[in-house]
């Protein structure tokens, strides 16, 4: 018989729910009903009588249930995908709150569940001491939807590129200059920034469009769990020039898969141009090279997992 799970989303159509869909795939045990906070089952409290656990996508989402979590904390899991509203950093905390405030009151709502599925090392070695559910569950990617287009490389028209949500920690202020700094370069950027004005990601098959126009994929952050771009772009044969910050080191190798820079204007110009003499044949190395690392270990077939085992157990 296959268990029935709530994966609650902040809304749907958004990185959460794909993630749901693409894990639904691989744990065939379980059936993912994708639901939101407003759903009636929720709002009622008996969540009990529909599903044999509630899974939130995301443990911000559950602050705002989290009357539920208490009422049923062995049926609750919950995940943890950036260090917003846990730190340490200064820029994944609200302006104005104190670090270590922010973090105990994260602490006191993850240790509300049963498991809590960190998707970066990095994380879940912060939390870990201080969060009994915690278990390493690293992200993963839809590895046939997310194909390399074969795209050839020309050296005299690099096409570096970000997309993504204007936040602190993404280092906006620095793709700003970086854009500003090559903007008379033959090198072309091609930053997408959501804000408040356009907060809705775009549809799936346009961002595989996208992806298969730029050569690079560029990540300032200062701080990350594991970035979805950052794998959706590698999945495609982009290769990446990141910060390394949360599980991008796991993935990029400085020469191989890609490169590794300060977050500073200075280390990410000099590398983007210093990568207009690479060769044709360097570059499809190094895309088969990182897409190849992404077949091998990061796709939702092998990260599903930690998933399974966490389950198992809350569903007993």
């Amino acid at each position: 018989m296959r268990r029935k799970v709530a994966w609650i989303v902040d809304r749907k159509d958004w990185a959460q729910e794909r993630r749901g869909l693409a894990l639904a795939k691989y744990l065939p045990g379980y059936v993912f009903d994708i639901v939101t906070p407003r759903n009636q089952w929720l709002r009622k409290s008996c969540w009990q009588v529909r599903w044999g656990a509630l899974f939130f996508a995301s443990w911000r989402t559950a602050k705002k249930l989290m009357h539920l979590v208490e009422d049923g904390p062995a049926g609750c899991l919950t995940g943890v995908g950036s260090h917003y509203e846990i730190g340490p950093d200064l820029y994944s905390i609200p302006r104005g709150r104190n670090p270590q405030e922010v973090f105990d009151e994260a602490v006191k709502i993850l240790n509300g569940f049963r498991y809590v599925l960190v998707n970066s090392e990095r994380l879940w070695e912060l939390l870990r001491p201080h969060v009994g559910g915690a278990a390493y569950a690293p992200n993963g990617v839809d590895a046939d939807y997310w194909s390399p287009t074969n795209k050839r490389f020309d050296p005299s028209r690099v096409r570096v590129g970000w997309i993504g949500a204007e936040k602190a920690a993404k280092n906006i202020c620095l793709l700003r200059e970086v854009e500003e700094r090559l903007r008379w370069s033959s090198i072309k950027t091609d930053f997408i920034i959501r804000n408040r004005a356009h907060p809705a990601p775009y549809p799936q098959d346009e961002v595989r469009g996208i992806y298969g126009s730029w050569d690079f994929s560029l990540c300032v952050s200062h701080a990350e769990g594991c970035s979805n771009v950052l794998l959706e772009s590698a999945s495609c044969g982009v290769l990446a020039i990141t910060t390394d910050v949360g599980d991008h080191s796991k993935l990029i190798r400085e020469g191989e898969t890609g490169f590794i820079v300060e977050p500073t204007l200075d280390s990410v110009v000099s590398t983007v141009e210093r990568l207009q003499h690479l060769q044709g044949w360097e570059y499809r190395r190094m895309s088969q090279a990182i897409r190849a690392e992404i077949e091998a270990n990061w796709t939702w077939a092998k990260q599903a997992e930690p998933y399974r085992k966490a389950l198992e157990v809350v569903c007993e």
